[in-house]
C-alpha cells in the first residue's frame, strides 16, 4: 500500500464492535466507498471516532483490495482499497445495584448521577457521582453517609455492573440553636423561620 496515498477506497468496515452500531462509526468518519481517502484524514477520523466518548482505542488500516475503480470524473481508475477502522469499546454501564441502602430513593439516587445507564463507562463520573449521592443524604439529615462501589465486568458482551455499597449512618436531628448578639427581635421569631431549629432534621 502506497503510504502516502490518496487510496481509492471499495470497501468500508469496522471491526471490534460488540454494542455500538456500525454506523455510528461510520457516520463519524471520512471513508466513503468510490471516493479517493487523503492521507490527513486518517488523523481527523482518529479524533472525531474518539471524540465519540465510546472507544478506549481507534485505528485505522488500509489494506489492497482486487479491482479498480473510476474517479468520479472518468479521467484516472485507480486500485481498489479496503479501510477498516479498528476499534476497541469502552464497556457499558448496564447495571446498578445497592446494597444498604434504606432511607434514599433509588430515584433520587440515579437522578443524582451524571453516569446514566447504558452510558459508555467512566469510572472518574462514578466516583465524582458519590459526592453527590452524599450530599442528598446530607439533604435527609444523613450527613455521615459513606458510600463505595464494586465493578463487575464482563469481556464477552463488554458490560460493567456497579454495586453501589451504603454506609448511611444515623439520622441527626438539631438539638438546640444558641444566637450571638442581641437585638430587638425576639430570638422565638427567628427560630420560627429557621430550617434548622430544635427537633428538626439537620440540613
Amino acid at each position: 500500500v502506497d503510504p502516502n496515498g490518496p487510496w481509492m477506497i471499495c470497501e468500508v468496515g469496522v471491526s471490534g464492535l460488540k454494542n455500538i452500531r456500525k454506523k455510528t462509526v461510520t457516520k463519524a468518519a471520512h471513508a466513503k466507498k468510490g471516493e479517493l481517502y487523503e492521507r490527513f484524514a486518517i488523523s481527523e477520523d482518529i479524533h472525531d471516532i474518539s471524540a465519540l466518548g465510546n472507544f478506549d482505542q481507534v485505528e485505522i488500516d488500509i489494506s489492497p483490495m482486487p479491482g479498480t475503480r473510476t474517479e468520479k470524473d472518468g479521467r484516472e481508475a485507480y486500485p481498489c482499497h479496503r479501510l477498516t477502522y479498528l476499534v476497541q469499546e469502552k464497556p457499558i454501564f448496564d447495571r446498578l445495584t445497592y446494597e444498604g441502602r434504606k432511607h434514599l430513593g433509588k430515584g433520587a439516587i440515579t437522578q443524582a448521577m451524571t453516569l446514566k445507564l447504558k452510558d459508555p463507562f467512566n469510572e472518574a463520573k462514578l466516583e465524582a457521582d458519590l459526592e453527590r449521592i452524599k450530599a442528598k443524604y446530607a439533604e435527609k439529615g444523613y450527613i455521615s453517609a459513606d458510600v463505595k462501589y464494586e465493578l463487575t465486568r464482563d469481556e464477552q458482551l463488554g458490560v460493567v455492573y456497579v454495586k453501589l455499597i451504603i454506609n448511611e449512618g444515623e439520622r441527626v436531628r438539631v438539638k438546640a440553636v444558641n444566637f450571638n448578639g442581641g437585638g430587638e427581635l425576639p430570638t422565638e421569631k427567628i427560630l420560627k423561620k429557621a430550617s434548622n431549629r430544635p427537633g428538626k432534621v439537620f440540613k
